[in-house]
């Protein structure tokens, strides 16, 4: 009696790598090809949707590119401000044209760090 449950062809193991003998190959396939079947959407709604995607890709792409912009702006006003800082720091400070330059070299290594070259112009424009 047990050898007849196993007999029928469709419960046998001939193919299978997985010794489930309730699983049928042919039945699965079927499920799968009528399954893939109603799931198909008409050429019609595929254009309607890729051009849904166009649209949010191109709002994306602009909603990027204004952060971008806004970030590069920014970066731009915080290097301006730094520059606009240091150059307010030299005209508050005592400024000195040094023209022997040879002592330099004598100098401790902070002074020679705080030491600064400028152009000719900026110290015209502050005296």
């Amino acid at each position: 009696m047990e050898n007849t449950i196993f007999s029928n062809a469709k419960f046998t193991n001939t193919s299978r790598v997985s010794g489930r003998q309730w699983k049928d190959e042919e039945a699965l396939k079927s499920k799968l090809k009528t399954f893939a079947m109603s799931k198909r959407v008409s050429f019609k709604n595929r254009l309607i949707e890729r051009e849904e995607r166009k649209k949010v890709r191109l709002l994306e792409n602009s909603i990027h590119e204004e952060v971008k912009s806004k970030k590069r702006a920014k970066t731009r006003n915080t290097e301006l401000k730094y520059k606009r800082k240091i150059e307010f720091e030299m005209r508050s400070s005592g400024i000195q044209v040094i023209k022997k330059t040879e002592n330099i070299r004598r100098w401790n290594k902070k002074a020679r760090n705080l030491l600064r070259t400028v152009s000719p112009e900026f110290i015209n424009s502050i005296t």
